[in-house]
């Protein structure tokens, strides 16, 4: 089965935002075994988006249509998919409704371009939207072509295709009857290295095939079968075993929701350790990162955000002598900070976080370098340096959290 991608949106178009949405549904109908051979993206301008829908509807069987679709008047890809299809719109009154009691609830004045959200191909079947008022569009255009449309944000977008168009297109096409997919996380390797060492285990097999999908902070790996013969699911599952055990240090889980913040806290609870945590350059993103968690309370009962050098003093004791000698982005504060704040919270490990987030240099010091520390007791202090380059602050401080997580979970597991 063949599809087009159609992304409608000037902002991309001019750069402003990447288009996330075109990535995103070409590998969840990739997993489904749909390929898509043409994408396009166009600007919010009528015309082009009615010529787009012309010449896809005679190349694929399938046409999704991302974008477009809200209140305003620069968003027409429903009235332009319309045109181009010979059919007209119609509003749903049970969504008209919901947009209805929307505005009223929030005491907001309804304005005309709000309708559109309700409105839908006529004859075509509604997808919900459960993250916003406009809702979606599954429309046969001929025996040969479907078209799909879809909200242009992506926390709409993949949440329709997830619990709307994805199981309706299982239904229509019995996409993945024959289908067996098994799902792997990994972290601390890049994308190019993981799949080049699993390749290498592969037994080549057209009925057998490899993806790799990165992620924001893990790497996602699905092994896929073509057929659902008990040989043939075997070898898939002889091949994830093996995966698993030769890049074990790696392996996180098989499940999306066991994120490696999860399993730290899983395994902190397991061995009832509790953690503190003294962040500078973070400034408290490690502790809001793990109390993400529900039951993160019973491992941490607090920490410490010293950003400038004299609180470090203060509330942790650092030494002046050592900041004066060393900087504050070196490995002796970074031992200090985790080795002070789990005295002070009494806490059996205590993590720190001190470095340059940068755009400019600090103390000689090049911006992404980190210093991060790891002090637990009865071990001996864990110190390592990290260096994110070309990177801006927020991403700097992400990857910091992250790489700590990563140690932790090396550590517990």
């Amino acid at each position: 089965m063949q599809a087009e991608i159609i992304t409608v949106g000037t902002e991309i178009l001019l750069g402003q935002i990447q288009n996330t949405n075109a990535t995103y549904l070409a590998q969840q109908l990739a997993q489904l075994g749909i390929e898509s051979h043409y994408q396009t993206t166009i600007g919010d301008y009528m015309p082009r988006i009615e010529a787009a829908v012309n010449t896809a509807v005679h190349r694929n069987e399938l046409v999704i249509v991302c974008g477009g679709v809200g209140p305003t008047a620069d968003d027409q890809t429903k009235q332009a998919v319309a045109q181009a299809l010979g059919t007209k719109l119609v509003i749903d009154p049970a969504q008209m409704q919901r947009i209805t009691t929307y505005f009223q609830a929030r005491q907001k004045r309804m304005v005309a371009g709000n309708e559109k959200q309700a409105e839908y191909l006529q004859g075509g079947e509604i997808l919900a939207n459960i993250n916003g008022l406009a809702i979606g569009d599954f429309y046969q255009a001929s025996p040969e072509a479907a078209v799909v449309i879809l909200p242009g944000p992506p926390h709409e977008m993949t949440a329709m295709f997830e619990q709307s168009l994805r199981p309706l297109l299982i239904k229509k096409y019995a996409l993945d009857q024959h289908l067996v997919n098994h799902d792997m996380f990994f972290y601390g390797i890049s994308e190019s290295e993981l799949m080049n060492r699993i390749t290498a285990m592969v037994v080549p097999d057209t009925r057998l095939s490899i993806a790799s999908y990165a992620q924001d902070h893990a790497i996602k790996v699905r092994l896929t079968a073509s057929t659902d013969s008990p040989a043939i699911v075997a070898q898939l599952t002889k091949l994830e075993n093996k995966i698993q055990t030769t890049l074990s240090e790696y392996y996180l889980g098989n499940r999306a929701e066991q994120s490696i913040v999860q399993q730290v806290v899983t395994r902190l609870k397991q061995q009832h350790l509790m953690i503190t945590a003294a962040e500078s350059l973070t400034a408290g993103l490690f502790q809001s990162t793990l109390c993400n968690i529900s039951g993160a309370s019973s491992v941490f009962h607090g920490g410490f955000v010293t950003y400038a050098d004299e609180v470090k003093e203060q509330l942790l004791g650092i030494e002046h002598h050592v900041i004066a000698q060393y900087g504050v982005v070196s490995e002796p504060v970074a031992r200090q900070m985790a080795e002070k704040s789990r005295a002070l919270m009494k806490a059996d490990i205590g993590v720190s976080f001190t470095g340059v987030a940068g755009p400019d240099s600090l103390e000689g010091q090049l911006p992404g370098t980190v210093w991060m520390a790891i002090a637990q007791t009865g071990q001996a202090t864990q110190a390592f340096e990290l260096h994110v380059s070309n990177a801006d602050r927020q991403t700097v401080r992400e990857k910091s959290v992250w790489q700590m997580f990563y140690e932790l979970y090396r550590r517990l597991k």
